[in-house]
């Protein structure tokens, strides 16, 4: 009675009023998390909360105690050291100076007989005009003019060559005699660089008084067959004089094995006098 008089007095002032059942503890628990937290996990008791304590103390001391051994690297056992080989001195590099200047230049020869007279008709038409006359007129002019010359009227201009080729011999002989053998390769390379870079037109420096090599047994062979051989040409007739060698007993050999071993002994006499030259100077 009591109850139902309160409700409609609620309503005679116009409060609402929720008609809901009490909530049951698990309910109540579950909507407050934290009471629910507190309530269902059991309590510890001194004893356990004593010896986790203690479990964490030795966890931390051996944690501390890995550390130490991690932070500490183990000392590298010194290694022997190995002699190092010594490196050979690099030669000394040309210099770019040196490969475009020239180092050594032998002698030119002598002037042909052709070459005199042009000279001459050179100086003829200098006088003649009173100016540098054209060098290419003045050549194309004497190539005609030598062609309808006679033996007799060239002869002047060749003796006069042999002359001058035969002075001009004897100093370029005396110059390779002398010279530094080192400088002539240098000029020899320089003469190759340039031909290979540039495209210029340079013949390297050879001794022309070298003595000549001897030939051996085949070659001789060769130099008596090759005018008789059979073939159209120089590879075709060497193929068949190789043939024709190999054919050869070692008794019809012999003649040209003794040939060679002449020709040999008189290379190494010539030689031995063509070095002779440099020991004395």
């Amino acid at each position: 009675m009591l109850r139902v008089q309160t409700l409609f007095s609620r309503l005679a002032v116009g409060r609402p009023m929720m008609l809901t059942r009490p909530l049951s503890h698990s309910a109540f628990l579950a909507k407050n998390s934290t009471l629910a937290a507190t309530e269902t996990k059991p309590k510890r008791t001194a004893a356990a909360a004593a010896a986790a304590g203690s479990k964490k103390k030795k966890t931390s001391g051996g944690n501390k105690k890995m550390a130490k051994k991690a932070a500490k690297p183990k000392a590298a056992k010194p290694k022997a050291a190995k002699p190092k080989a010594a490196k050979p001195k690099a030669a000394k590099r040309t210099t770019k100076k040196e490969l475009t200047e020239t180092i050594v230049t032998p002698p030119i020869k002598g002037p042909t007989a052709y070459n005199l007279f042009v000279k001459e008709q050179y100086v003829k038409a200098g006088s003649v005009r009173g100016d540098k006359p054209s060098i290419a007129g003045i050549s194309r002019e004497s190539s005609g003019s030598w062609k309808s010359m006679s033996e007799a009227e060239k002869q002047p201009y060749e003796q006069k060559s042999q002359q001058e080729r035969k002075q001009q011999e004897e100093k370029l002989r005396q110059w390779w005699s002398t010279v530094d053998r080192s400088l002539v390769k240098l000029e020899n390379r320089r003469r190759r660089r340039l031909i290979r870079d540039k495209g210029a037109s340079f013949q390297l420096l050879k001794d022309p008084f070298l003595p000549k090599r001897p030939h051996s047994a085949f070659v001789v062979f060769c130099v008596e067959k090759m005018p008789y051989a059979p073939g159209s040409n120089v590879a075709e007739k060497a193929k068949s004089i190789a043939v024709e060698w190999n054919a050869l007993s070692d008794k019809q050999k012999e003649p040209y094995v003794k040939e060679a071993q002449g020709m040999a002994e008189q290379y190494k006499k010539e030689m031995d006098a063509y070095n002779a030259r440099f020991v004395e100077n």
